[in-house]
């Protein structure tokens, strides 16, 4: 098994809205490579924009907890950097509360600017 074959096919089914299909491909990649930094992102760990899309990943097959604690890990990463910040994790932060069924907590997700 290639591993480059099966990152671009999980590329290429994510992008087709097959995201369990996308998830079997990107694993199978790291059990060949499991210290590949394009698969997982502990040797960027403050790459926001990929920490933020593996949230939205998360939230686009339904594991909900799971895109909360990587946007949040996001808001603090991008709160702690000098770059610049972006409402759109907020707006998704909020957007996946409301998809729980949490709007108390949608509520609370403002950027306070």
């Amino acid at each position: 098994m290639n591993p480059d074959v099966q990152t671009g096919l999980g590329v290429i089914s994510y992008a087709n809205g097959q995201y369990d299909r996308a998830k079997d491909c990107f694993e199978a990649a790291l059990s060949v490579r499991p210290e590949d930094f394009i698969l997982w992102l502990q040797r960027r760990p403050t790459y926001t924009r990929a920490i933020y899309n593996v949230g939205v990943a998360c939230l686009n097959i339904g594991a909900h907890k799971e895109a909360t604690e990587h946007f949040l890990s996001a808001l603090v990463m991008q709160d702690s950097s000098a770059g610049p910040k972006s409402e759109q994790l907020w707006s998704t932060l909020r957007r996946t509360f409301q998809t729980m069924n949490r709007s108390d907590l949608a509520e609370m997700a403002t950027s306070g600017s």
